[in-house]
């Protein structure tokens, strides 16, 4: 929930200071910090776009002793 606005964010500011004509050093510096935090969050958010679509990748080991989900337990 957090990497889409910082990934927003830190892409629109981190343009913004890489794109004035005559910024000091440290923004410039500082623009291409923010620039790669905003591919590092798109990094985080297309692996968590990934697990959402695919779901659990294992699935839950059921013993003898207990009831399967949506059958009725026998005695």
């Amino acid at each position: 929930m957090v990497a889409a606005p910082v990934l927003a964010v830190a892409f629109l500011a981190g343009g913004r200071l890489v794109g004035f004509s005559c910024a000091p050093p440290s923004w410039i510096v500082l623009g291409i910090v923010l620039l790669a935090v905003s591919a590092l969050m798109l990094v985080v958010s297309g692996g968590c776009l990934v697990l959402l679509l695919v779901g659990p990748r294992l699935r839950p080991v059921e013993s003898a002793d207990t009831p399967v989900a949506g059958q009725a337990v026998r005695q």
